[in-house]
């Protein structure tokens, strides 16, 4: 970027002043910077082609940090002010760095985003930035994702257990901010400080274990939901009034989601372990904690342990499942299923299938199993 005089490279300074800078003093103050202007060809390339010897020494994946600092008195190589030029700058930086991991990378391209603009679905998946390490902090990340599954973004993470904060987040936050996050299509830990299982005590190691461990059965399903957004547009975590557009009793319960078709996802969002959950009229649900059934059109009120996420099975569904492991590259490619559980009367097909199959027919799932079994809830 220039100077709106055109003669003289713009530097940025950045704030560094803890009393005003959006960081505080949680991060080593940031020099001053030079702005890569990706509406000129020769810098987009330079860009793009500096990343081959990150992706060369093993880098899988590139997390695009920042990406909102365009000032306005900047002037771009296609003439754009960067008043004009602020918002879709973003999707242009996304842009270069998603074509340079199709370029240099190992596999199919994918980009941990931050800012974005319109057209943000053409380069999955996007974060939610730096939320803060409070309860209000993770109700306003499960917010930002539902909502930002609404523009037809469909992959969403966030930091579980939020990047900064007063205090470093206790355990009962930290687990129930991962417990939803096993819902959403793409899960990491992150922030400011400790964030590891271990790093909060052997009860929250335990029951963190058990709920990573659900989230690498869960891949086959994630997967196939996974393979309906890029074909429709669905995301994979589903805001109620998306979900069930003809219930408005559903739109204001805006924490609670579907996870694909067939799971709905109440999160604890306070101290105490007391939620409210709406199960949305037309459907019966499956209380996948007791194996209860209720009818749809209710609020159930549930007080649940540490331990313990609502979460319910729509009725007629079936939800695959793998075996379990400790990685997903330990998954079989040849046999990704060993279990599917069928919520109340549904059809499962059994039959000789040497590769278990998960396929969406009219919104249901047939479940093919080869060598698995299959488990009535």
């Amino acid at each position: 970027m220039r100077k709106r005089d055109g003669t003289e490279p713009y530097v940025f300074d950045w704030d560094v002043d803890p009393a005003t800078s959006p960081f505080g003093s949680v991060l080593t103050p940031l020099q001053p910077s030079s702005i890569i202007d990706f509406t000129n060809p020769e810098a987009y390339a330079f860009w793009r082609d500096e990343h081959k010897a990150l992706f060369d020494a093993g880098v899988d994946v590139i997390k695009v940090d920042f990406g909102e600092q365009v000032p306005d008195d900047c002037v771009a190589f296609n003439g754009d002010s960067g008043r004009r030029l602020h918002n879709v700058y973003a999707l242009l930086y996304n842009r270069c760095e998603y074509e340079a991991t199709a370029r240099y990378g190992r596999g199919l391209a994918m980009v941990w985003l931050r800012a974005n603009w319109t057209g943000a679905q053409r380069y999955p998946m996007q974060s939610g930035g730096d939320p803060q390490s409070a309860w209000e902090g993770m109700c306003a990340s499960i917010r930002g994702g539902l909502a930002w599954g609404l523009t037809g973004v469909p992959f969403y993470s966030t930091d579980i257990g939020g990047f900064y904060g007063a205090r470093q987040p206790d355990p009962e936050l930290y687990l129930r901010w991962l417990q939803w996050s096993v819902f959403s299509s793409h899960m990491r830990v992150h922030g400011i400080g400790p964030r590891e299982p271990w790093a909060f005590g052997s009860e929250a190691l335990t029951i963190a274990k058990r709920w990573i461990g659900f989230r690498y059965r869960l891949l086959p399903y994630l997967k196939a939901m996974c393979d309906e957004a890029s074909a429709s547009g669905l995301p994979v975590m589903r805001a109620m009034a998306l979900a069930f557009p003809d219930d408005r009793l559903a739109w204001p319960f805006e924490e609670q989601f579907m996870c694909g078709d067939c799971l709905l996802v109440a999160p604890v969002k306070h101290p105490g372990g007391t939620v409210d959950v709406y199960l949305p009229r037309g459907e019966d649900w499956i209380d996948l904690n007791t194996g209860a059934r209720y009818a749809g059109g209710t609020l159930q009120r549930q007080k649940v342990g540490l331990d313990t996420l609502p979460y319910f099975g729509r009725v007629g569904y079936v939800l695959p499942l793998g075996p379990e492991i400790d990685r997903a590259d330990a998954m079989d490619a040849k046999a990704p299923l060993n279990e599917a559980w069928a919520f109340g009367a549904v059809t499962v097909a059994r039959n000789g299938f040497a590769q278990l199959r998960c396929t969406s027919i009219d919104g249901h799932y047939r479940v093919e199993c080869a060598g698995g079994r299959v488990t009535q809830r």
